[in-house]
């Protein structure tokens, strides 16, 4: 049996050894394959809103974020429910900022649409062509939706087709108002008739439909006070009474029970939240 010992030992480590490898291989291949997808989704994202980021240095941001909120939040609270879940957040914490500024860069293009469509009709009727008068527009005109007009311009003078490059501006800005623009436009490219009347027609339906939507959005906004409020009373009455009482509160976040009921609080916020939005959600 003492000669076998060594013999048992070595087998052992050896196990130990091949199985450590093995599995750090295996992570190692699946972190590789999920950066390069993170990488590739992030560089779209970041050419889509010309934002002038690498983004290898958003990745690596992102897995900060998910460790230091982690661990912040684990020592604050001795909890590895909480610290778990604002690790969780922490990784979603950099889309919910893209998705945040995509939505407020689309805004801003749609704000800016009018005034731009009033400036391609002012060219055409000074006989400009759509071409020139688009490129006047990408010069003079101010970010976003220069950014964009400039691009469209390049791909028609690098030789893509006008018609697709107007297209691939529809697939970027993801708008509704870019899209009855860009279908009038191709509509009336391909059979004929006055664009410069076109334009100015189409600016004045976005610009109803903007005094509509700014009507919706007043008449909706006691809904979304009222959301607000009603989403916001679980979590000020858990403040509340953890100045009160610490330790009861904090019994949620210590024991496998309290998980339990603060995963049900926050599924049943959730379906509130949902509904509420889609009552106060009207498509114009």
């Amino acid at each position: 049996m003492d000669q076998l010992l060594p013999i048992i030992l070595l087998v052992s480590f050896g196990l130990f050894f091949f199985l450590s490898w093995s599995g750090v291989e295996l992570f190692s291949r699946g972190f590789k394959k999920y950066e390069e997808r993170y990488l590739a989704r992030t560089a779209g994202v970041l050419d889509e809103m010309f934002l002038p980021f690498n983004p290898e240095q958003i990745f690596y941001l992102n897995i900060i974020s998910v460790v230091v909120l982690a661990l912040v939040f684990f020592l604050l609270t001795r909890s590895l429910f909480l610290g778990l879940l604002f690790g969780v957040l922490g990784y979603f914490l950099p889309r919910l900022i893209f998705f945040w500024a995509k939505r407020k860069r689309r805004a801003r293009l749609e704000e800016q649409l009018v005034d731009a469509i009033d400036a391609v009709a002012n060219s055409l009727k000074a006989g400009f062509s759509l071409v020139q008068a688009l490129e006047l527009l990408s010069r003079e005109g101010s970010p976003p939706l220069s950014q964009e007009i400039a691009l469209v311009v390049r791909e028609a003078a690098l030789g893509v087709n006008f018609e697709d490059a107007l297209k691939n501006l529809g697939e970027r800005t993801k708008s509704e108002d870019f899209d009855l623009v860009i279908t009038a436009v191709l509509i009336a490219r391909g059979v004929g008739g006055n664009l410069s009347e076109t334009f100015t027609r189409l600016a004045a339906t976005i610009r109803q439909r903007n005094i509509i939507r700014g009507k919706i959005r007043s008449l909706t906004a006691q809904g979304k006070m009222q959301g607000i409020v009603i989403g916001s009373l679980p979590v000020v009455l858990g403040l509340a009474l953890y100045l009160i009482e610490p330790n009861m509160v904090l019994v949620l976040f210590r024991e496998p029970l309290g998980w339990a009921i603060l995963t049900a609080v926050l599924f049943c916020e959730g379906i509130g939240a949902f509904f509420i939005w889609r009552i106060i959600t009207i498509d114009v």
